[in-house]
């Protein structure tokens, strides 16, 4: 098994399958195999994939009645496979920043949750402004009226699939700006401590 050879190298995982198959060792207790692997694997999909889905036939259907962005997104996914000798590297994934902008884009104006991230308080807590939120609240966060409103997202009710590609060529901190990242104004994943 690949994963046995990369650990008796000291190699770090390559990925999900590696990682997994590092910890099911380390579970001596356990009795893992290569199946338990597999249903870990499984599990972890089905958790991503409905979001991922998502996002990615919002990103079709802009694509087909936007036309005009095919041959820029096409421009630039080749560019980059011939800069890598026609190889998918992350690297040239992270160097696509027009096919980065249009998913951002996508996933802003089709935002399919209006309020997200929920969350329970665990314990009593009080900001500094005095608020004060009792054990047990839910709160969630505001997404759709943050992806929406006017102060934060310039014609929201726009489709501008350069939107993200033209204000990180016009920021000092370009990278904040990325389908990944996040902010107290972006909040698709969150925000907080724990993203920072």
């Amino acid at each position: 098994m690949e994963s046995e050879e990369r650990e008796k190298a000291g190699k770090q995982p390559s990925d999900l399958t590696d990682w997994f198959w590092r910890w099911t060792q380390q579970q001596k207790d356990y009795n893992l195999n290569e199946l338990d692997i597999a249903q870990l694997l499984a599990a972890n999909t089905f958790g991503a994939s409905f979001n991922t889905t998502v996002v990615l036939v919002q990103c079709l259907c802009e694509l087909a009645t936007r036309p005009k962005y095919i041959s820029l997104i096409r421009q630039e996914v080749i560019g980059v496979l011939r800069a890598n000798n026609d190889t998918w590297t992350k690297e040239g994934i992270d160097s696509m920043k027009v096919l980065d902008s249009f998913i951002k884009e996508s996933h802003r104006y089709n935002c399919f949750d209006h309020a997200g991230t929920p969350r329970v308080v665990k314990q009593d807590f009080r900001f500094k402004n005095g608020l004060h939120i009792p054990k047990g609240t839910v709160l969630m966060t505001p997404n759709a009226p943050m992806l929406f409103d006017e102060e934060y997202v310039k014609d929201p009710f726009e489709f501008d699939g350069l939107r993200f590609y033209e204000l990180a060529n016009n920021s000092r901190t370009p990278e904040m700006l990325r389908y990944t990242s996040t902010n107290p104004h972006y909040l698709q994943f969150g925000d907080g401590k724990h993203v920072w």
